[in-house]
């Protein structure tokens, strides 16, 4: 999966919840939110220990929510 299908995946996921949570607020906005949050917490998670090529992968990813 290239980081831009792995963005547009999350963005997916996380659309379809914040569109049940509350239909008034800007759903675009608050799910690009959340994916950043997401791919932040990946990055800086003390769990899982990233080698460089994954963490490369996930910076990608940022930069593609962006786009979104």
């Amino acid at each position: 999966m290239t980081p831009k299908e792995k963005a547009e995946a999350l963005y997916k996921k996380f659309f379809r919840i914040v569109d049940k949570s509350n239909p008034l607020e800007d759903m675009g906005k608050t799910t690009k939110q959340l994916c950043d949050l997401f791919v932040k917490e990946t990055l800086t998670s003390f769990v899982i220990n990233l080698t460089d090529y994954q963490t490369e992968f996930w910076e990608e990813v940022k930069q593609e929510i962006k786009k979104i």
